[in-house]
C-alpha cells in the first residue's frame, strides 16, 4: 500500500511503542455513549477488543464495529489485526486481502470518530481454505490518538439468521437484499403473510427478487400459493422495487395455506438492480384480511356530518405504556368532538389493539396504504383531513400530495425541529427538500413554538401564515393534582429546599455538566432527578438524587415537595423550538419553573430563564427566595386550564377549518 499525501503508509514495526508528551495530554474519551434510545452503551478501548469465532471455509463473515478517538482528524489510528487459523493455530493467509503489513500481516484501519459522530467501519472476511478459526485483535496505531469501540462488535455469517440493521448505538446498517436469509415459524390459524422492506437505491432502479418458500410441520416444501409469481429457476419470488437516487418501501401480502408451518425469505443476487434493505424486513400474519374489517370499523363509527382525520406521525401507538405524546393526546380529543380518527403510529400497532377507543382507529403503517384506497372511495369533501405530525418522510408527502389532489384538508404540524434532530443522529429518514415540498402541498402548517414557526417561514418564505399552537397537559392529570395546588398545601412547599425534574435524561440535551456544578455550588438545595436515559458513570454530588424512571401515579409524592420544577437542557438549535410538556404538568403540580431557553416559556407565569451556569444558580436561588402565594397558584392553575389538550384541539380545528 503506497502512502499518499494525508494518509499514512502501511503500519511498521515499533510503532505502538512511541510515546509523546501528547499522550499523557490527549482528554479522556467516555466509557458510556447514549444510543438512539436513550440507553447508556457501553465503550471499551480498542487494545482489549478480542474476538474468536469458528469458522468454515468458504464462509463469509462481515464485521461492523463503531469506534470514537480523542483525535478524529487523525485517520488511521487504530486497526483490526485479521487472522486466518488452521486447527492447529497456523495463520493462513486470506487470498487477495488488500491490507497487510510486516508485523501484523492482514488488517483493516478502523475509521476516526468522535463521541458526537462515531465511526462506522465494516468489512467482510472469506475464510480461505483450511482455516477454522477467525480471530480479530484491537490495535492503537498512533500512540498519540486514543480510540474506543462502542458497543458490541458485530460479526455475521453470510446466510445466518436475522441481519444485524443497527449498532447498539442505533446506527442503521444497510444490506444488499441478496444477504437476506430469514426463516420464520408461522402462528397457528395465520392465513396471510404481511411483509414490510425500507429500500434504497443508487443511480439506477432497483428490482430484485426474494424468494419465497413455505414448509409444512415435517420440513416438506409446500406447492407454491397462486398470489405470488413464479420463476422456472429460484420458484416463487416477489420482487423489490425502488426508485433510482430513491428511498421507498415495498410491501407484499403472501397467501398461506392451512399446512404451511415455515416462511423461508432468501434474497437473490441480480446484479446492479439489487435492493439495498435499511432496516429490518416487518413481517407480520393474521387471519385474514384486517384492512377490511379495519375499514368497516371505521365507517361505522363515523358520524354523519363530522371530520374523518388521518393523524401520519412518529408517535408511539394509542394506549402505549408508558409514552403518550401530542398525536397521542389530541386524537383522544378530536374524537370526543365526534371526529372518527385513523391512527398511523410510527410504525406497527405492536401489542395495542386497532380499535383504541370511540371513533379511534390504528392500524400497522405498512397496510396504511390499501386502507387509505378504501376510505378515499368512500369519503369526498372538506371534513376529510390528513395530519402529517412532524413526519415528512417520502411515503408521507406523497400521501399528502394524493389526498391534497383529491380534496382533502392537509395539515403540516411541527412538534420538533426534525432537521436538527437528524444532525445529531436521529430521525434518519429525514431530508430537507422532502420538508420543503410537504410546506408547499400543505394547506395548513402549525407548529407547536414561534421559533418553529419562523423557521416554516424561513424554508418557505411564500408559505403565508404559520400558526402556533403550543402543547398541553391532559384533564386528567390536572384534576388529579389538584391537592398540590391547594392552599392547605402551601405552608410544606414553601419549607421546602428541594427542586426537581422528570423527563428524559439523554447527553444530547440535557445538561448534566452544568445540573452538577450548580449543585455543588447550591449544597443546601436538594436535587431529585425522575426519568429513563440515564447515563452510565456519571458521578453526582451527594445533593442530588436520582430517583430512576417513574409513572404518574408514582410521581406524585415526590412532586408534593418540590418547590421548583427544572428544565435544565443545553440551549441549541434542537431545543430552542421546543415547547416542553414537563412544563405544563409543572404547572399543574402548583411548581415554579427554571428552564432553558426554549419555546415560548420565557412568558409563561411563574417562569425563569437561565442561558448559562451563573444565570441557572442566580435564577434558582430568586425562584427559592420568596413564597408562593395563592394568587400565583390560581395564575398557574388558569394558566394550566387553558392549556389543556381539549383546548387545543378546539383549537386546531378552527384553524384548520378556516376560523383562524
Amino acid at each position: 500500500m503506497n502512502a499518499r499525501r494525508g494518509q499514512s503508509a502501511t503500519p511498521q514495526r515499533g510503532t505502538r511503542l512511541r510515546r509523546t508528551f501528547r499522550d499523557i495530554r490527549t482528554p479522556a474519551l467516555s466509557s458510556t455513549l447514549q444510543s438512539t434510545d436513550g440507553t447508556a452503551v457501553s465503550t471499551r478501548v480498542v487494545d482489549d477488543v478480542k474476538i474468536v469465532l469458528d469458522v468454515t471455509p468458504g464462509d463469509v463473515h462481515h464485521v461492523i464495529v463503531e469506534s470514537i478517538s480523542t483525535d478524529p482528524e487523525i485517520s488511521n489510528a487504530a486497526l483490526f489485526q485479521i487472522e486466518t487459523l488452521d486447527q492447529v493455530g497456523r495463520r493462513i493467509p486470506i487470498p487477495g486481502w488488500a491490507h497487510r503489513s510486516d508485523r501484523v500481516d492482514e488488517y483493516k484501519y478502523l475509521k476516526s470518530g468522535d463521541e458526537f459522530d462515531p465511526a462506522l467501519t465494516r468489512f467482510s472476511v472469506k475464510v480461505p481454505e483450511g482455516a477454522t478459526t477467525l480471530r480479530l485483535t484491537g490495535h492503537t496505531w498512533k500512540s498519540e490518538v486514543r480510540t474506543r469501540t462502542v458497543g458490541k462488535v458485530i460479526t455475521h455469517r453470510e446466510g445466518g439468521q436475522a441481519l444485524p440493521f443497527a449498532t447498539d448505538l442505533g446506527t442503521r446498517i444497510k444490506w444488499s437484499a441478496a444477504a437476506l436469509k430469514l426463516r420464520i415459524p408461522i402462528p397457528a390459524g395465520s392465513r396471510e403473510a404481511q411483509l414490510d422492506f425500507l429500500l434504497s437505491a443508487g443511480a439506477t432502479p432497483s428490482s430484485s427478487p426474494i424468494a419465497i418458500t413455505l414448509l409444512d410441520s415435517d420440513g416438506e416444501e409446500l406447492m407454491p400459493v397462486d398470489s405470488v409469481a413464479q420463476h422456472p429457476r429460484f420458484g416463487a419470488f416477489i420482487t423489490l422495487e425502488c426508485p433510482a437516487s430513491d428511498q421507498a418501501r415495498s410491501c407484499h401480502s403472501i397467501a398461506l395455506p392451512p399446512e404451511a408451518q415455515i416462511l423461508e425469505l432468501t434474497g437473490i443476487p441480480w446484479d446492479k438492480k439489487t435492493a439495498t434493505i435499511i432496516e429490518d424486513p416487518l413481517v407480520t400474519f393474521s387471519a385474514g384480511n384486517d384492512v377490511q374489517s379495519t375499514f368497516a370499523t371505521l365507517m361505522r363509527t363515523a358520524v354523519p356530518g363530522s371530520p374523518l382525520i388521518i393523524i401520519d406521525c412518529t408517535a408511539p401507538p394509542l394506549g402505549h405504556a408508558t409514552l403518550s405524546l401530542r398525536p397521542n393526546n389530541l386524537t383522544i380529543e378530536y374524537a370526543k368532538r365526534d371526529a372518527t380518527v385513523l391512527f398511523i403510529p410510527f410504525g406497527s400497532v405492536q401489542d395495542q389493539p386497532i380499535v383504541a377507543g370511540e371513533r379511534m382507529v390504528q392500524i400497522d403503517r405498512f397496510l396504511a396504504p390499501e386502507l387509505i384506497e378504501l376510505i378515499v372511495a368512500e369519503r369526498h369533501g372538506e371534513e376529510n383531513i390528513y395530519v402529517c405530525s412532524s413526519f415528512p418522510s417520502l411515503e408521507c408527502v406523497a400521501r399528502m400530495e394524493y389526498l391534497h389532489k383529491l380534496g382533502w384538508r392537509t395539515v403540516y404540524e411541527v412538534r420538533d425541529d426534525m432537521e436538527e434532530f437528524n444532525r445529531v443522529g436521529y430521525s434518519k429518514w429525514y431530508y430537507p427538500l422532502l420538508e420543503h415540498k410537504i410546506l408547499r402541498i400543505a394547506d395548513t402548517t402549525v407548529t407547536v413554538s414561534k421559533a418553529l414557526s419562523q423557521k416554516m417561514q424561513s424554508l418557505h418564505p411564500k408559505i403565508g401564515t404559520v400558526h402556533t399552537v403550543p402543547n398541553g397537559v391532559a384533564v386528567t392529570t390536572l384534576e388529579n393534582s389538584a391537592p398540590l395546588r391547594a392552599p392547605e398545601h402551601l405552608e410544606k412547599r414553601n419549607a421546602s429546599t428541594t427542586v426537581g425534574y422528570v423527563g428524559h435524561l439523554t447527553l444530547s440535551w440535557f445538561d448534566w455538566p452544568l445540573l452538577i456544578s450548580a449543585a455543588q455550588r447550591l449544597p443546601e438545595i436538594h436535587f431529585q432527578i425522575i426519568g429513563h436515559g440515564m447515563p452510565e458513570n456519571i458521578s453526582l454530588p451527594s445533593n442530588i438524587e436520582y430517583l430512576g424512571a417513574m409513572g404518574h401515579d408514582e410521581l406524585r409524592p415526590y412532586a408534593e415537595s418540590w418547590r421548583v420544577g427544572l428544565i435544565p437542557f443545553i440551549p441549541s438549535p434542537l431545543t430552542r423550538g421546543v415547547d416542553p410538556n414537563k412544563i405544563y404538568e409543572y404547572f399543574a403540580w402548583g411548581l415554579r419553573v427554571l428552564s432553558a431557553p426554549m419555546g415560548s416559556v420565557d412568558e409563561y407565569p411563574s417562569t425563569w430563564v437561565h442561558r448559562n451556569e451563573d444565570e441557572f444558580v442566580q435564577k434558582l436561588r430568586e425562584a427559592l427566595s420568596t413564597p408562593i402565594t395563592e394568587e400565583e397558584l390560581h395564575t398557574l392553575t388558569d394558566f394550566a386550564k387553558r392549556a389543556t389538550w381539549g383546548h387545543r384541539a378546539d383549537t386546531m380545528l378552527e384553524i384548520v377549518r378556516g376560523g383562524l
